[in-house]
């Protein structure tokens, strides 16, 4: 018995070392009309589990291997800063379709991550019926962090997961913490606590509006149907 209490306490104590336990994540979507959009994505973990992955400029090449090997996402950059004992990866994309991205977790970028790293992640789903189109997201912490189970909850004291995305209209439906903009604007804040003891799941249902470009061109073609009517008709009638 004496010898599984050393067993477990040194596994503890190699988690408490090892384990990016206390993350601090912020993820913000911006989606247009026409389903292109932007996103900025921000964690700050302990500079020792950047340092057990060669260091800074090791995540850099890292994250940048799968944005460049990701074809859903547009344009990106990427920045590693490490100050004291943390370190602040921030993303910024951009991207022609969100309906695409369901895609880039399971693309060939996707090699370049860590299995961490694509939990966090998370898997998408969406479906598109008529103009409704239905968005699921399912995100893993436990299982980015195993072993997270195990740490004390005071590890995940005054951390924090939050998930942010701007919506061209009102949905329907969603399970948001809140809402801000008039309802366009949906929040998902989970404690680490929380996020290590049970899956996030981000979800919204809404109808996608018509972009402008595109009444305009609709109006535009209907106006030029009507033209060439009315002067077929003249013809015949004449």
């Amino acid at each position: 018995m004496s010898g599984f209490r050393f067993w477990a306490c040194l596994v503890l104590a190699i988690l408490s070392l090892l384990l990016p336990s206390c993350i601090d994540g912020h993820e913000e979507v911006w989606i247009e009309p026409n389903g292109s959009g932007r996103a900025e994505i921000t964690y700050s973990i302990p500079a020792r589990a950047v340092q057990l992955k060669g260091g800074d400029q090791a995540v850099v090449e890292m994250i940048r291997g799968f944005l460049a090997n990701t074809p859903e996402i547009s344009q990106s950059t990427c920045e590693v800063r490490t100050e004291g004992e943390t370190t602040r990866i921030c993303v910024r994309t951009t991207f022609d379709s969100a309906l695409d991205l369901k895609n880039a977790t399971n693309g060939p970028g996707s090699a370049h991550l860590p299995p961490a790293a694509k939990h966090l992640a998370g898997v998408v789903a969406t479906t598109l019926q008529g103009r409704t189109l239905d968005f699921t997201r399912t995100i893993q912490p436990g299982k980015a962090l195993p072993g997270s189970s195990l740490l004390p909850t005071s590890t995940y004291q005054g951390h924090h997961l939050t998930y942010i995305i701007h919506l061209p209209a009102v949905p329907g439906t969603h399970n948001a913490t809140r809402t801000e903009n008039g309802g366009r604007t949906l929040i998902w804040e989970k404690t680490m606590e929380e996020a290590v003891r049970a899956p996030i799941i981000t979800h919204f249902r809404m109808a996608i509006p018509i972009p402008w470009k595109w009444i305009a061109l609709i109006a535009a073609g209907l106006g030029l149907l009507a033209i060439t009517t009315t002067r077929l008709l003249r013809k015949r009638l004449s």
